[in-house]
């Protein structure tokens, strides 16, 4: 398992904004409350002690957001399939992953794109596999290939046959989270195992501004039942689902939030969470929403900040670009995103692959953008200050005009001080290289030598268990399963 400090700390509010947008956020619950679109729920929220407004709106007492804040868990590991501990969810550490649910998959020659296949999700799973500082997968593609009653299940399945690592989930199809927990429960040895030992970690989003849909309802109380932690992901759109103002905006995701932390603690007591977002600035001349945008990310620290003080792991997208290649702006959106990320202290960052508004995903980014953590996490270790690292009495017997390239204390740290990065990154003169490539070429050659190295057909304890599970699924929904 691994933990990665030092605490940063970058911040965005004082001590008393912070307090003030939780108290706003508290009477915006009690007074104004949120829809929720299927009665069973709202049903039991009431029995719980929430009130109904003259409009059926759930009004949720302060008292309650109190207590629920008091039993949900500030921290949690998410395991590998293997069982080992891989991601230790709390306040500072991170952890990267190529984010979820894209649309269309870049080609290779960068510029053409597609509707994304099963065949890709694959690519991603493997990838990511061997990929060191990309320690999450996640269900990165909307498969065109595959039809909707079985996507969720089969994305879980293909990503968990080719890769080993915890993921981030998407519960896209209403009736589908139990048969995708049961791939992943066959998957690691059942469900016992994997109710104790998570190995994934489930997307939930409201509809902003103050609304829960059906599908995200049933996604709380699913995860629950059988012991899932969810990944709240409300996304503020300043100016268009919430105020135009960052203040205000990050304050109807706190209520939003809030809410829902409540949900999971009125279905389950102790139920895991992640106090994530994915805002969204609303960019008028286009009328697109961004998320590399600098609005973007002034959100998603602030609601980090939020997540912190009620002592949450959190979440957002950072690592990402709105741009359609792999260009100079995916290059500086991608690393101001993730440093700030980085510096915030998020815990769970999405979006490693994803381009144009998270619609496209390159599979060339993604391997890329593992040399970026990579730098990151180095960041995150800080400069250690003991008299070995010091080094006082070398530099006094060294003294003036001496060189340390021959010193044992140089042999000894000079690997540990520095990244060293893959040959994705050039750090070579022209004159050292036959054919300067730029970084675009550089990932494509190591994707290629990373995907001819993956297993084709990766052999683990209990992979019959799973094969046999997704074969039974497609065949209750009249689906023929395909060889990917």
């Amino acid at each position: 398992m691994t933990k990665l400090g030092p605490n940063f700390a970058l911040k965005v509010f004082s001590d008393s904004e912070v307090e003030k947008i939780h108290e706003e956020a508290l009477k915006l619950l009690e007074n104004t409350g949120m829809v929720l679109e299927d009665e069973k729920y709202r049903d039991i929220m009431v029995q719980k002690g929430c009130k109904l407004g003259p409009n059926n709106e759930l009004r949720i007492p302060r008292q309650m957001v109190k207590e629920a804040l008091e039993s949900v868990p500030k921290s949690f590991i998410l395991y590998n399939r293997q069982g080992e501990e891989a991601c230790y969810f709390e306040k500072n550490n991170s952890y990267f992953n190529p984010g979820g649910c894209s649309l269309s998959w870049l080609e290779e020659d960068g510029v053409t794109s597609r509707p994304s296949l099963a065949k890709d999700q694959k690519i991603i799973a493997q990838l990511v596999e061997q990929l060191p500082h990309v320690r999450m997968q996640s269900c990165t593609l909307n498969m065109a290939d595959i039809p909707n009653s079985v996507q969720d299940q089969f994305l879980t399945y293909l990503s968990f046959l080719h890769c080993s690592k915890p993921m981030v989930g998407g519960y896209l199809n209403y009736g589908s989270l139990f048969e995708l927990n049961r791939v992943l429960a066959a998957a690691v040895g059942g469900e016992k195992d994997l109710a104790e030992k998570p190995r994934i970690v489930m997307d939930c989003t409201p509809t902003a501004p103050l609304k829960w849909c059906r599908l995200s309802l049933a996604t709380i109380w699913e995860c629950s039942e059988v012991q899932m932690p969810i990944e709240f992901i409300s996304v503020p759109m300043p100016g268009s689902v919430s105020p135009a103002t960052l203040a205000g905006s990050i304050l109807l995701h706190t209520a939003e939030t809030l809410g829902g932390i409540v949900f999971t603690q009125a279905a389950r007591q102790g139920q895991k969470v992640i106090y994530g977002s994915a805002p969204m600035y609303f960019d008028m001349k286009t009328m697109n929403p961004l998320l590399a945008g600098l609005e973007s990310a002034m959100m998603f620290l602030g609601v980090a900040q939020m997540g912190k003080y009620f002592g949450l792991p959190t979440h957002a997208y950072a690592g990402l670009s709105d741009s359609k290649r792999v260009d100079l702006q995916s290059g500086w959106e991608d690393s101001f995103t993730a440093l700030l990320a980085t510096l915030g202290g998020v815990t769970s960052l999405s979006g490693l692959s994803q381009l144009e508004f998270c619609l496209l995903v390159s599979p060339e980014k993604l391997v890329a953008s593992n040399d970026l953590i990579g730098k990151f996490e180095r960041l995150r270790r800080g400069i250690e200050v003991t008299d070995e690292t010091l080094a006082a009495q070398l530099i006094a017997d060294i003294g003036p005009g001496g060189e340390y390239v021959t010193s044992k204390h140089t042999m000894k740290h000079f690997r540990k001080e520095a990244y060293f990065p893959t040959e994705v990154v050039d750090r070579k003169t022209r004159r050292e290289s036959e054919q300067p490539l730029d970084t675009f070429q550089r990932a494509q050659i190591r994707k290629k030598k990373l995907l001819a190295e993956a297993p084709a057909d990766p052999q683990f304890p209990h992979r019959a268990d799973m094969d046999k599970a997704i074969a039974e699924i497609f065949k209750k929904h009249g689906v023929a399963l395909p060889t990917i």
